[in-house]
Parts: structure tokens; sequence; C-alpha cells
């Protein structure tokens, strides 16, 4: 099966089916796969955690693990940012899921060795992972057609939260039980055929534009004022949201000293709010003040967490910033697909990953030391003044470029602009 294929004409991809909107069953499967190897990511990512600290009981063992994918994602940003365009999708997509469902089949074996064999491997996967996604959602549009790209998106993010939500689960009750829990990582193995079988099925995902130059997408996405100021949300939201990530569990414990078990519900929190977020945005869809808004809930979900002395409280806040986060994942993605063409949707998209990468980093360390110097607490109140004041410069926007009085339909590139075009010259300098 060859990686190359011919560039997908606009007007030959077949797009929805009368009444059938996003659902078509081209793009049923391509989201049974997403959720399907969605399933298996925590499990591997629990079991390593597990593994290097049992033969570690070092912290600084677990922050190698997300370290190892993060550093993969950017590399791959850098060097192979246009290979989603490049080479045809589907078949890349397919032949780099197999490819690690043989990789982590072999971990069992690896580990037994030492556990340190774990990092290049998780290596491997995170930069599979960084070209395999962007080129998942860069065939979404010529599935569902550019006006149901945002529910589309969101319909990923919902069954991606479910899958998550039903991988940690069954990572946390069976190794618990299991005397040899090496052994599943054999179940993340088969998520990942299983993905790519699927995604082998739903034909014709773009991509095979030969034309197009390897390395350098990063440095030529952030260059487009279309694609820039979305790009530059995306990577300052992403800092702010990783720096709740170390400063979750001891503002647990400030509300309880049963730490665990408050993470444990908070955690349920964020998923349940992350769905809500899904489904409300399968039904807003792209208009207009749904991004400003999605970020006033966040920000303001975030602060109330802060702020709040009471489980009850810190929960409500902690699920209505997670409702708002999705929103706002899901309408960023959507736009930059809807920005983008065919030609450098997959660049645009692996553009994204690694900045948001790129943004963890910075936002681990700096909500480290925060709740380090303070408290879980101050960390919350910190970080929901900052998305605040960004959901601030976006509503000002909205207001100064008229974008509310105009409706969105079609795609972006006719549609008034959401943050292109009228926008990017006011983010000018």
């Amino acid at each position: 099966m060859s990686l190359h294929g011919a560039p997908s004409d606009p007007r030959g991809v077949p797009r929805t089916l009368p009444g059938r909107g996003q659902w078509h069953p081209r793009f049923g499967r391509l989201s049974l796969a997403v959720g399907v190897s969605a399933l298996g990511d925590p499990i591997s990512l629990t079991l390593s955690q597990f593994l290097l600290y049992r033969s570690t009981h070092s912290a600084f063992a677990l922050a190698g693990i997300y370290l190892s994918q993060i550093a993969a994602a950017i590399l791959v940003g850098l060097f192979a940012g246009s290979v989603a365009d490049r080479l045809d999708r589907r078949s890349l997509v397919a032949v780099l899921e197999l490819g690690r469902a043989v990789l982590v089949a072999l971990l069992p074996v690896a580990t037994l060795i030492s556990p340190l064999t774990l990092y290049p491997a998780l290596f491997l996967i995170g930069g599979v992972e960084a070209v395999v996604q962007p080129a998942r959602l860069a065939g979404v549009p010529g599935l569902v057609g550019s006006d149901h790209v945002e529910r589309a998106s969101a319909r990923l993010l919902l069954l991606t939260s479910i899958g998550q939500a039903a991988g940690f689960a069954i990572a946390g009750g069976l190794i618990a039980v299991l005397p040899e829990p090496r052994a599943l990582f054999l179940v993340d193995a088969v998520t990942f055929a299983v993905a790519g079988l699927l995604v082998m099925s739903v034909g014709s995902l773009g991509g095979g534009v030969t034309q197009v130059k390897l390395s350098g997408a990063v440095f030529r996405t952030l260059a487009s004022p279309r694609l820039r100021p979305h790009l530059l949300v995306a990577g300052v939201v992403a800092l702010l949201t990783t720096m709740l990530a170390p400063s979750l569990l001891p503002l647990s414990y400030e509300l309880s000293g049963s730490g665990v078990t408050i993470y444990a519900w908070l955690q349920v929190l964020l998923i349940l709010g992350a769905t809500l977020g899904s489904l409300v945005a399968l039904r807003t869809g792209g208009r207009p003040g749904v991004l400003a808004m999605a970020l006033w809930l966040f920000g303001l979900g975030v602060l109330g967490a802060g702020v709040a002395h009471t489980f009850l409280l810190t929960g409500l806040g902690i699920g209505i910033s997670a409702v708002g986060n999705a929103i706002y994942f899901i309408v960023n993605q959507s736009t930059l697909l809807k920005a983008a063409d065919e030609r450098n949707r997959g660049s645009v998209m692996s553009t994204r990953y690694s900045v948001v990468q790129a943004s963890r980093v910075v936002g681990l360390g700096a909500g480290a030391a925060i709740t380090s110097l303070a408290s879980g607490s101050v960390t919350f109140r910190v970080t929901g003044l900052l998305l605040v004041l960004v959901a601030a410069i976006v509503t000002a926007w909205w207001l100064r470029t008229g974008a509310h009085r105009q409706p969105v339909h079609g795609d972006a590139r006719t549609a008034p602009p959401d943050l292109l075009g009228e926008a990017a010259s006011h983010s000018e300098p």
C-alpha cells in the first residue's frame, strides 16, 4: 500500500449525505477508530507510570514519560510537519497505527529487561501520535463538509473523553488485581491495530500533495496572518491549562485529608464536564461568540475552584471549567481546519499540535513552581485570572471587528472571519 496518493479534489470529495449531517458512515468509522485508540492510551500511560515508579520511586521518572512524548511531538513538527499533506493520509495513519501496535506488543518483554526501555518506546509512540492525530483531523472536512466541522470535532472529542475514561477505569482496576500487569500492554496494542484497520476502511482522507516541502511546516504556518492568531490562542490556553495539572492533587489535599479520594472525584468531574461541553458544541456549532463564551466559562470556573474552600463548590467550578475548555478546544480546532485548505491542512494541524505540546512544557514548569512556592489553590486563582484576561481580549476583538453582528455559514474562507482576515490585521504589531 503506497503512502503516496493523488491530491484530493474538494469538488470530488463526497460531502454529507442528505439529512445525515456530519454522521456520514465513513466519518462514523473514523470516529470509532479515534474512540478505540483513546481507550488504549490511558492503559499504557497508567501502566508505564506504575512500572517506572515501582522501579525508581522518583517523581522525575514520571515526568520523563511526558517529556519524552512532548519532545517527540516537537521534533516531528519541526522536521516532518507536512508529512500528513505530502503522503496519502489514510495509508499513513493505518501504517503508523499498525506499527505502534507492534511496538507496544513488545513492551511486556522489553520492560522485563528494564523499565527504562519505556522511554525510547514512549518517544516513538509520541512521535507517531504527532503524525496520526493531525492526519486524522485533516481528513475530517473532506468527510463531513466544512459546514459540519465543529459538530464533527465535538463528536470526536466526546468519543475521546469516553474512551479515556473507560481506559483509566480499566487500567486502575486491572493493575491492582493482576499478578503481572505488563500483559495490559497487549490490550493497548490491540486497540491500535483495530484503529488502524478501521482507518483503512474509511476511504480517502486526502493528502498526497508531493510538492509540499516536508520540513518547516511550523514556521510556514505561523507566518500566515490568517492562522497565527488562532495558534497563539491555542498556545496560551494550553500553557494555562497545563499549569493546573501539578496543582490539582495539592488542591485536593487542601479540601480534605482524603486528598486522593477528592482528586479522583475531581477527575471524574473533569471528564463529565468535557463530555457535557462536547454535547453543547454539537448543538451550538461554530456560531460567533462561542469562543469568547467558552473562555469566560473556562476562566471563571478555574477561578471559582481556586477561591472555594469546599469540595462541592470546588467541584462545581472544575466541572464548569471543563465545559468551557471542551467548547473552546472544539471551536479553535475547527476554525483552523476550515481556515486551511486541502494542500496544507495536515501541516496546520501538525503545527497546532506542536505549539500545544511546547506550551505544555512551560505550563508544567510554571504550575509546579507556583504550587511549590504557594499552594494548589493559588495556582488555580492565578490561572483563572489569566484565562479571564484571555477571554476579555477575545471578547474585545469580537466586539471591535463586528463579528457579533454577522452570521457564520459556509467555509471560513467565504464566511465572515473568526479571528481571520480582519482580525489578523488587528493582531499585527
